[in-house]
């Protein structure tokens, strides 16, 4: 099974179109706003999780250290921001496989640190706040669009990377 964007981006294209819904007030706005961010970033996270699964069926890791790997490794990694990541990627393929597939990214791994780093941000500012009338700044579903179309090719590189392993 291959990630997917059809899902998410179905997910966020109808919250732009009520965004953009001429009868939408402001505070319907930050909302349509906040869930496409979080929606977006728990894609990330999903994806992430099903590479990593994908990865210990195709090369027989048995139940147990399946098991082990699922609740000491995966589970409690709530983050994806790259340096972060890294240390997870670290734990289940190793630094040279690591290298093998930062470099197959290529120029397009900058892109990938910085989407994931600015959207890590983004999902904790709104994480733990609640639209209480006052002026914010949430990235609206257009701008979580573009990022999801920028990030899914990545995604599938990084995706194809971990499958030659």
């Amino acid at each position: 099974m291959m990630i997917d964007k059809a899902k998410i981006e179905g997910t966020v294209n109808d919250l732009n179109a009520k965004y953009n819904n001429k009868s939408s007030t402001n505070d319907d706005m930050l909302l349509y706003s906040k869930l496409a961010v979080m929606e977006f970033c728990g894609w990330i996270e999903e994806s992430f999780d099903l590479i990593l699964r994908e990865y210990m069926t195709k090369v027989n890791i048995d139940n147990a250290n399946i098991d082990f790997i699922n609740k000491n490794i995966i589970r409690p990694f709530s983050s994806f921001e790259y340096q972060k990541l890294k240390f997870l990627l670290l734990s289940m393929f190793g630094i040279k496989n690591i290298q093998t597939i930062e470099t197959a990214i290529g120029t397009d791994f900058e892109k990938f640190k910085s989407i994931l780093g600015t959207f890590q941000d983004k999902r904790n500012k709104i994480a733990h706040t609640f639209i209480s009338g006052t002026q914010q700044q949430i990235a609206a579903p257009s701008e979580v669009l573009t990022n999801l179309t920028n990030l899914f090719p990545i995604m599938q590189k990084l995706e194809t990377e971990v499958n030659r392993l």
